[in-house]
Order: structure tokens, then sequence, then C-alpha cells
């Protein structure tokens, strides 16, 4: 409540949404001579009168106060702001300013803004340029983040662009938005590939920084989960319910099919732990190396594959990562040899293989993927192969914690899958960028890491080969980077 200097009332009435007038003399059984929040009407009780945020409208407020000028100052709690009303009130009140907020259209507690993160998923580099750009995909917040120079996203600036909503401020999610973006991919030319998860499709923008970021071809596909291109321009796309890797071949255009489809059987059973050499369950990330040689994050299957021949019809995997070279296996496992619920993976380019272990928060470097499926190199567990607590017990700037929204689902429906968890990318210095989802941050490890004194060497059949010498292993360092302010999903 609060009292002008004419002796008028003001109450704040919470449950209706609405600040009350009591004009002076005040007599028992009085009527209130102003109403604020509801556009005049004293019938209407709706948060926000039921649509969007404005000027002259409240949600739940709670404090108020009053200035020597007679304005009256709200404490519009359900819309995280506050307003100022100046004299003298119309019938129908509307603000003059506001803080809290951008603007008067946004109610967004801990405000989402152009540094914040929720859960990003993925991440890629543009190296066509330099300095190279940074795309992260903010899942939660229904978005794609762009920083023009990647070293800009770990300096606390926001980011340049926006793609996915019309602001920096909006989350909404819809056809006309991104809903869910679990991850983004940079061809060579600079054109961006997003997986618009909830939207069932593919959105493809030809180098948003110079051309805008209105869509330019747009697929239609199931659930995508991972997008990767290879250095011929075919699109390799991910389809979690489906258990596929769906082709694209260039040129692209909306509305075009798909060329090929790997997989589309999920062979899990998850009482005996086992699955088949072909089987794809819930497949989360997929990349390409400069031979062409496909990966896929088989996540409900807890392995990675890897295709020597991605684009044959038929095509079965040559290797498998998590299962200790078995194809039949589907562990959930740690050490050097396990995988659990693996939701990342990328190649640098002398070949390095990196895997984003969510179910064991870590990311996984193999040295000499060709020759050997045992990792040589483990991050966010201090350097320990046996360790998979979330933050290796407190957070720090080696730590890391993967949060995954899973849905479990029978083989015949096509498998555990989930959506969330790590990504990982590279650049051609040699550093590694994870999306930290549990802990809504994008960290960079600066290369170059230790390596194998293996040479790989590429063969149709894995057999048998020795075990490398393993380097000593550190604790992967970074630049400092901001924490961002929670935001709401």
């Amino acid at each position: 409540m609060a009292l002008d200097a004419a002796g008028d009332v003001f109450v704040s009435d919470n449950g209706n949404s609405r600040v009350l007038e009591f004009k002076a003399p005040l007599s028992s059984g009085q009527g209130a001579g102003g109403v604020f929040g509801q556009t005049g009407s004293f019938t209407s009780s709706a948060c926000n009168t039921g649509g969007s945020v404005k000027a002259t409208n409240l949600c739940s407020p709670a404090g108020l106060a009053m200035d020597s000028a007679g304005d009256l100052f709200v404490s519009d709690t359900g819309n995280s702001r506050l307003l100022q009303f100046t004299k003298p009130f119309a019938a129908s009140p509307v603000a003059a300013r506001e803080a809290g907020q951008p603007d008067f259209t946004h109610g967004t507690a801990n405000r989402v803004d152009a540094h914040g993160l929720s859960a990003a998923s993925s991440v890629a580099i543009d190296q066509s340029v330099t300095p190279h750009r940074l795309y992260l995909a903010d899942t939660n917040n229904n978005r794609v983040l762009a920083w023009a120079n990647s070293a800009s996203a770990f300096a606390n600036l926001p980011a340049d662009l926006v793609i996915g909503q019309p602001d920096p401020m909006s989350t909404a999610c819809g056809s006309s938005n991104l809903c869910n973006p679990n991850a983004v991919a940079v061809d060579r030319s600079g054109n961006v590939y997003v997986a618009d998860t909830s939207d069932n499709r593919v959105v493809i923008y030809d180098s948003p920084f110079t051309n805008g970021i209105s869509p330019d071809v747009i697929l239609s596909t199931t659930q995508p989960a991972g997008v990767a291109i290879d250095a011929q321009g075919n699109l390799f796309v991910t389809s979690l319910r489906q258990g596929t890797v769906t082709v694209y071949e260039p040129p692209l255009s909306s509305g075009q099919s798909p060329s090929l489809r790997v997989g589309g059987l999920c062979s899990l059973d998850p009482v005996h732990l086992t699955t088949k050499r072909a089987s794809l369950c819930g497949p989360h990330a997929v990349a390409v190396d400069a031979a062409g040689r496909m990966y896929v994050a088989d996540m409900g299957d807890n392995r990675v594959l890897e295709y020597d021949h991605p684009l044959a019809a038929g095509t079965v995997p040559d290797r498998v990562f998590g299962q200790s070279d078995n194809f039949t296996s589907a562990v959930c496992g740690a050490g050097v040899s396990g995988l659990c619920l693996p939701t990342g993976v990328s190649v640098d380019e002398s070949g390095k293989l990196f895997i984003a272990d969510s179910g064991n928060s870590r990311v996984l470097e193999y040295n000499a993927p060709l020759l050997n499926s045992a990792a040589t190199l483990v991050f966010g567990q201090g350097g320990d192969f046996t360790s998979n607590i979330p933050n290796n017990v407190a957070l720090s700037n080696s730590s890391l914690w993967f949060v995954l929204a899973q849905a479990i689902l029978p083989a015949v429906n096509g498998g555990p899958y989930a959506f969330g968890g790590g990504g990982v990318a590279n650049d051609n210095s040699g550093n590694l960028y994870v999306t930290d989802n549990g802990n809504n941050r994008l960290l960079e490890f600066n290369g170059p890491f230790p390596t194998s004194t293996l040479s790989p060497t590429p063969t149709m059949t894995p057999t048998p080969s020795p075990t490398p010498i393993r380097q000593p292993t550190r604790t992967p360092t970074r630049r400092p980077t901001n924490t961002p302010a929670p935001t709401r999903e």
C-alpha cells in the first residue's frame, strides 16, 4: 500500500493483477476510483490482461511506493520488472518507465539476453574467415548465438547475431523461430546448418553475417539431433526417433528428399546390454573427417561408430568406440575403453577424434582412432579415466557437467534417445570447444594436446592392433569465460 500527498490510497491487489486507487476523503465501503494494470477495467483480473506483456498491464504486483511528485512505482513481480506511472493518471494508466527489462514487452526472470545460455548443446567454428566465427546452439532458449570473432564469446561480449528469434530477449518456440535446436554446423563457405529438433527440420542459412538471418533452405526430417557437412557438400543428419543418418546431396533446396539412409533399426537388448553391428539407437551427433569417414554418436547403444564409406548403399560401421572393439556390446562403461550415452563427436584436422561422453560428464580424445579404440586423454575429470562425477566434485575451469533429458523407449519404437548433453568442436589451431550444458557455459581448452606415436593406417575390416604408448595426460586449461545468469526454459 502507498499514500500520496493528497491522501489518496493505492493498494496492490496481487491476486487480481492490478493496483487500485481510493481517492480522498476516504469512507467505509468506498469503491476504488482508479485501476492500474487492467486497461481501465474493474472487472478484469487476468495476469497481463490475458495477453502479452505491455506498458499497460500487470501480473501479480506486490510493493508500491510514491515519490514527491506523486508518481507511483509498482513492483510488477510476475513480469520481473519495476514500473513507474507518472501523474496525472489516465483512466487506463500507461507506465512511463520500466526497470529490470529491456523494454515494455518483455517480462522474463533473469532475462534472456545476448550473453545468457540455457542448456547449450552444440558449437561450431567457422574457419572460412579470420578471425574465426563461433556459432552456439542455445537449445533451451530456442536460438543460435553467433560471434563474429570467436574470442569475443570468451570475453564477456554479447553475441553479434541471434538466429531463430526476433531479438536477444525472446525465446518463443515455433515454426517462425527455432525450437530446441540441438546441433549447428558450418561448411567451408560459411553457410550455417541448424538441427531444429522440435520443429522437425534442418534450417540452412547462407553466410548469415553477410546475407542475414532469414532461412534460405528448409529440409523436413524427424527430430534431427546432429548435422555435418563433408568436403563435397553432402549434408549428414541424425534422426533420434528414426534411428537413422540421412544424407542430402548438393545442391540443397527446400523440400528436398534424402538420397541415402544409414541405419533405421535399433537392436538394443536393454536386459542383456547387447546390440548388433548395424544398430542405431537414438543417434545424436555426427561428424565427417577430411577423408570422408563418418562418425556417429550412437547414444542408446553407448558407443560411437565409424563408417569408412558412408555414401555406399547398405554401408555398415567399420569401427566401434566405447565397447572394446565389440560390435555386439552395449554396456554403459567408463575407463579408457568405455562410453556411456555419448552425445557429441568431432574430428580435428589431424584426424584426432573427440567424444562428449555425457553419461560420464567428460570428453575423451583418441589420438589414433584408426588404429586403436582406447582413449588417450580425458577432459572434465582431472585426468582420471575412472572418474565420472559431474563437475569432478566441484565446479572449476576444467570440470564438466553434461545433462540429458532422456526418454526410454523399447527398440521396436526406436529405442532410447535423449536431448541435451555435451557437444564438441575443434578449430585449425588445435583448440577444443565444449558445450558444458549442465553449467550453462561454453569452454575452450587450448591445444595442442598430447599426441600418439602411432601412424594411422585405414583398413576396410578392423583387425587387432598394438596398444599405443599413452603419453602423460594433463588437465586442460581454458581461457576464462563468464558464467551466464540462469535463463528460463
